[in-house]
């Protein structure tokens, strides 16, 4: 065993800690760790990603909803049109620069945004209207598929700085889009024979799980829906770097 074979894992855990703390799976940050050692071919790594996705988004989802943040509704308003167009995104094989620049541009300005302008403010939230949520949740999950990520960094800003939920809600909401989201892109790939598993993602999964376990247990339960606020914001910080760096 190798000093690497230590090394990955925790980052992959501290990735998923992190992320998992704000209702997030992680996809992009686990795709930043993947590429810096050079884990395998795109395809190894968009599914590592996703598969990772699933575990940690999963456990999120089941700890904000027992802490009684989420809304069945408002993530099924989203995920009825995301889901299909996850599928169809995860399927095509897209130039990364067509929109990677756009999408770390967006990110950063709506991790600033949240981090300095919504941290220290509460007030009323409404939900999207259907007219709104469909399109957005289609737009959300096709850019999801492309990415190969389950399209919480896309979503949770959104929802936050609409004011369409308070941040630990929009954490729950997000948990459950990102895991009907990453298991469709996994389908996707399947489909379409882009599916590509590596052994080596045992440990990872293992590391993965026990960070989000303690992430979303942290993010449900102790802290306060202002450090929700602001982990979401340094999330959608570190997430470009995905494109950045690669």
């Amino acid at each position: 065993m190798t000093d690497l074979d230590l090394i990955v894992p925790a980052l992959v855990g501290l990735v998923a800690l992190l992320y998992a703390s704000t209702g997030h799976g992680g996809a992009s940050g686990y795709l930043l760790v993947l590429s810096l050692i050079g884990f395998g071919s795109r395809a190894e790594m968009t599914t590592a990603a996703l598969i990772l996705n699933v575990f940690v988004a999963g456990t999120a989802w089941r700890m904000f909803h027992r802490a009684g943040h989420g809304s069945w509704r408002l993530a099924l308003s989203f995920a009825l049109t995301s889901v299909p167009m996850a599928l169809l995104g995860g399927a095509l094989h897209v130039p990364p620069q067509l929109y990677s620049g756009f999408l770390a541009i967006a990110l950063y300005a709506a991790a600033v945004r949240i981090g300095v302008t919504l941290t220290g403010s509460q007030g009323s939230y409404q939900a999207p209207r259907p007219a709104v949520a469909l399109p957005l949740g289609a737009a959300v999950g096709l850019l999801s598929g492309l990415a190969g990520v389950g399209g919480g960094i896309f979503l949770s800003p959104l929802m936050i700085l609409r004011r369409w939920a308070d941040p630990k809600t929009a954490a729950g909401v997000c948990a459950a889009f990102i895991t009907v989201n990453s298991l469709a892109g996994l389908i996707g790939k399947l489909l379409t024979h882009q599916l590509a598993v590596d052994g080596r993602i045992v440990p990872l999964a293992v590391a993965a799980c026990a960070g989000g376990l303690v992430g979303s247990s942290l993010g449900a339960f102790a802290l306060s829906w202002a450090w929700v606020c602001r982990m979401t914001a340094l999330v959608l910080a570190l997430a470009p770097l995905k494109w950045v760096l690669r």
